[in-house]
């Protein structure tokens, strides 16, 4: 790699040889900083992501260099912002990478609930696109990125109030009426009345159902998605269409006659009308619509059901490394402090378990297939 690096000098082999050295690949795990601040430098200043987030890492911890988390913050934010568009765009990259090194630094700000919970939302967003770039590529490292996401989304819930967290949100204007229809694109809009008013008892609400949904654009077979975060609800999703349910929704539309009956527009901006209390909606700068409603109310998804199996796993370490790795472990009598044999990159190796745990395999970070086994105690 040295060879191809001095041959060449692309930016891309910098990249690999600062891997390489900050990791002491070839130095039996002894790290060369020094070495590996170079060529991330080369590799940052040639925009290449994992080079610049890496060298975020450098000034955070101060490696072979003066330590400045404001520095390596600003190159973090410089990576989310453009990884987060390409993901938009279909490409995983480094979104995941980007995303929890954001939430570390959010949740090291400051000990306020309003810091943790900005810190949950960067760790939804990196869960959500480490797991779609792992279910495309058995890479050992985004499997690992899968599993510190967990990780940091358990250790942060535990510094949120409890009661921050809800089954459903109760909103008058959603956000994302108006992010749908952003950056060029017209939305639709669809609602479809459950309950009739002649039909109410008193005191009785009307309940219907409103879906927006993005159209694609001209010559687009889909249109390409938003990330649709709600950290109350422990959400985060690509989506091109959401589903509320609206109570005492009042319309400039005359309600169906019947259950089930629907009323249909199309949009492309709208905007809360502060004196009628309602959200006003546009096409071509044209008035189409209005929708007033006591709430409209979103909840929490269903976890697929996965028939109730719940599995035994240990977190261990390996020797010279702080890192920990989960193994499932089929060993009834295993505790925190025992040492195991389990499979390694170069063989078999006796570890130390840290910690042992169940979890349901709906809640696992990664398909359970993915995770080796231990094999035996030491």
């Amino acid at each position: 790699m040295i060879r191809l690096f001095d041959k060449t000098g692309a930016p891309g082999y910098a990249n690999t040889l600062g891997y390489i050295y900050y990791y002491g690949r070839c130095t039996d795990g002894v790290p060369e900083y020094e070495k590996a601040y170079e060529m991330f430098v080369i590799s940052a200043a040639n925009g290449l992501h994992e080079g610049m987030y890496k060298l975020g890492d450098m000034f955070r911890h101060g490696y072979a260099c003066r330590k400045s988390e404001r520095t390596a913050e600003n190159l973090y934010a410089l990576v989310y912002e453009d990884a987060r568009n390409q993901f938009l765009h279909g490409n995983e990259g480094a979104f995941a990478d980007a995303a929890i090194r954001m939430g570390i630094m959010a949740s090291q700000r400051s000990d306020r609930p309003e810091d943790q919970i900005n810190a949950y939302r960067f760790f939804l967003e990196a869960g959500l696109a480490a797991r779609r770039r792992a279910a495309k590529n058995d890479f050992f490292g985004y499997a690992n990125v899968l599993i510190n996401v967990k990780k940091s989304l358990e250790e942060t819930k535990a510094r949120i109030p409890e009661d921050y967290f809800q089954t459903s949100i109760s909103l008058h204007f959603p956000a994302i009426f108006s992010v749908i229809a952003l950056d060029g694109y017209r939305a639709e809009m669809t609602i479809r009345y459950k309950t009739r008013k002649n039909d109410l008892k008193e005191g009785e609400n009307s309940l219907s159902s409103v879906t927006v949904k993005r159209l694609p654009k001209w010559r687009q077979a889909l249109p390409e998605p938003i990330i649709w975060t709600v950290t109350e609800l422990e959400h985060c999703d690509l989506v091109t269409e959401v589903e509320f349910e609206a109570v005492n929704l009042e319309t400039s539309f005359e309600p169906g006659a019947d259950t089930g009956a629907e009323t249909v527009f199309k949009y492309d901006t709208c905007e809360w009308n502060r004196a009628k209390s309602r959200i006003d909606f546009y096409y071509d700068n044209e008035r189409v619509a209005w929708l007033s409603c006591d709430e409209f109310i979103f909840r929490k998804p269903a976890k697929t059901n996965d028939g109730g199996r719940v599995l035994k796993f240990v977190s261990v370490t390996f020797p010279a490394s702080e890192r920990e790795y989960d193994y499932l472990c089929d060993i009834r009598d295993v505790e925190p402090g025992d040492k195991v044999i389990v499979p390694g990159q170069n063989g078999d190796v006796a570890v130390v378990v840290r910690k042992v745990f169940t979890s349901s395999e709906s809640d696992l970070p990664m398909p359970v297939d993915r995770y080796k086994r231990v094999l035996r105690k030491a």
